[in-house]
């Protein structure tokens, strides 16, 4: 049977990587909006090819996440992506004080960088927990992965701006 929290992270994770995909995808100018501002590669054709991989990968969590699968194979994938999202978005904050990644494509305004970061290492966290704590023998093990996942997640958003690339002086 399922933990109650394992529903709820499901649910809103899903809604989250539809809202993003739907973003990114539902023109061509939303798409190139989000491939220009990955700053990290050089090349617009290799940005372009990052964003088709980010595509790729919010599909896999979203299809990992709808499918009849062990809760720990669910929620893995969308944990890995969350949590590579959140080291990139604040290492991108800390080389560009004005990065705006658009992952929700060109609508809207996203959210300051620090805040996206702390956002994405939660949804990480989360995922996380619910894929540990779907598998615990014991609620001590829930307070333990989760608890763990924390310390993680605070240790993965503080980071970023730590790092030997942070040029905001």
């Amino acid at each position: 049977m399922e933990l109650p929290v394992a529903l709820i992270t499901r649910g809103l994770t899903l809604g989250l990587l539809v809202i993003a995909f739907i973003g990114k995808t539902s023109s061509r100018a939303a798409f190139d909006v989000f491939a220009d501002s990955i700053r990290v590669l050089s090349t617009p054709a290799r940005r372009k090819s990052a964003a088709y991989a980010v595509v790729a990968a919010e599909v896999l969590c979203i299809a990992a996440l709808v499918l009849p699968l062990p809760s720990a194979v669910q929620f893995a994938p969308a944990s890995l992506l969350f949590a590579g999202m959140a080291v990139y978005v604040g290492s991108m904050h800390s080389r560009y004080s004005a990065f705006d990644c658009h992952c929700f494509g060109s609508r809207g305004k996203s959210w300051p960088p620090p805040v996206h970061a702390t956002i994405n290492a939660l949804v990480a966290i989360a995922c996380a927990g619910s894929m540990v704590g779907s598998a615990a023998r014991s609620p001590g093990d829930v307070v333990f992965y989760t608890g763990s996942g924390v310390i993680l997640g605070i240790l993965l958003v503080a980071l970023p701006g730590t790092l030997p690339t942070d040029t905001r002086g």
